[in-house]
């Protein structure tokens, strides 16, 4: 396999019981994709006996470090993800603006997250599929640099944790002959 695009990052609140909230006109695409990385940690034992180093040996998956790179992070999903206060304000010119307030108490949601990669094996096209069902995310922070003589994007990249529900799942993925099929999935995996 080769993996060769991503797109349609989407994040949904989950609620205590579980589920998630889902705007009204259903799962919404927060921002374009650029790179997403998910790297598990196990916690392991091995126990020699008889001579043998691996005579009992346990692995169990504790949590996911995961890393999302968008272009941009949306005003409205700093409420979602960081649990900043997004407030509309006026400005000088009479114009409304949205301003996004960030306090020491601020407390991260758990979100269900979910994006489609591109494939490619044996020079068949496939969608891949992966639904993270509980993350939290740090706030990305900022970083902006002066244009100068050339120019250099900044874009924001979003790092957090994957939890393992009580049944123990952490992580889905399906693999679809069409991208309709994976957003099928997803919206399914949210409960939409």
């Amino acid at each position: 396999m080769a993996y060769y695009g991503l797109k349609k990052p989407i994040v949904a609140k989950r609620t205590a019981a579980g589920t998630y909230d889902i705007p009204q006109g259903g799962l919404v695409q927060f921002a374009r994709a650029i790179a997403f990385n998910v790297s598990p940690t196990f916690a392991e034992a091995a126990l020699a006996c008889d001579d043998d180093p691996h005579g009992e040996y346990e692995k169990e998956f504790v949590e996911a470090d995961v890393t999302l790179g968008t272009d941009t992070v949306p005003v409205d999903v700093n409420e979602v993800l960081f649990g900043a206060t997004v407030s509309a304000s006026a400005s000088g010119t009479g114009a409304e603006t949205n301003v996004v307030t960030y306090k020491k108490d601020d407390q991260a949601n758990e979100v269900g997250t979910a994006v489609i990669g591109d494939e490619v094996l044996h020079g068949v096209k496939k969608w891949v599929a992966v639904f993270l069902p509980r993350v939290k995310y740090a706030d990305p922070g900022e970083d902006f640099e002066t244009k100068g003589s050339s120019i250099t994007y900044k874009t924001p990249s979003i790092t957090g944790k994957a939890y393992a529900e009580t049944d123990g799942t952490w992580r889905k993925r399906a693999v679809f002959g069409s991208e309709a099929e994976a957003v099928a999935w997803i919206e399914d995996c949210f409960g939409v």
